[in-house]
């Protein structure tokens, strides 16, 4: 399944909380297989061999929410340290 990763431009700030002023395309046609795809552990395993996470970031700051649509793919939202980093939206 390709994916394309889009990253946001953030308003806000720690003690307030933060808000997604907007969203960009950040790189697209991310190739992920089935077993890419089977847990937290083996998304981050592939966005990491595919150098579009940091080999440093450590899944305990990570939050994953993998929201299914109607056709059985999902978009994943990604949170660091309890903040929207990105998403992986699926491309049909």
């Amino acid at each position: 399944m390709k994916y394309n990763l889009y990253t946001y431009d953030m308003l806000g700030n720690d003690e307030e909380g933060f808000e997604v002023n907007n969203v960009y395309l950040n790189t697209s046609n991310i190739e992920l297989d089935d077993c890419d795809l089977e847990t937290d552990d083996t998304l981050l395993a592939a966005l990491k061999t595919q150098d579009l996470v940091s080999n440093s970031v450590d899944i305990d700051k990570l939050n994953f929410d993998w929201q299914e649509d109607s056709n059985g793919n999902f978009t994943i939202y990604i949170d660091y340290d309890g903040n929207p980093a990105c998403e992986l939206r699926p491309v049909y």
